[in-house]
C-alpha cells in the first residue's frame, strides 16, 4: 500500500547483528523485502527498549533515552 521496497534497520551492538540478519532474511523470503542494517553511534549503543521502559516505569531519565518528539507523545497517553 506504502510503496516500500527496503527496510532499514538499526542495530547496537555486534551482538545484536546475528539476530538482526535473521530477521532481514527473513523479510526477504517472507515478504520481498530487502533490509539495510546500519549501526548506531557509540554514545547511542546503551539505548533500549528495556531501558526505556525502565526509566519510564520509575519515572525519570526516560527524556535522556528518547527524542523530544517521543517522549512528548509518551506523556501524553498517560494522562
Amino acid at each position: 500500500d506504502h510503496e516500500i521496497d527496503k527496510i532499514i534497520k538499526g542495530y547496537r551492538t555486534e551482538s545484536d547483528l546475528p539476530w538482526e540478519r535473521e530477521q532481514a532474511e527473513w523479510n526477504l523470503t517472507h515478504g520481498g523485502y530487502e533490509t539495510e542494517l546500519w549501526k548506531c553511534s557509540p554514545e547511542l549503543e546503551g539505548i533500549s527498549s528495556t531501558a526505556v521502559r525502565e526509566a519510564l516505569a520509575r519515572g525519570y531519565g526516560a527524556e535522556k533515552l528518547l527524542h523530544s518528539s517521543v517522549f512528548d507523545y509518551i506523556n501524553s497517553l498517560e494522562k
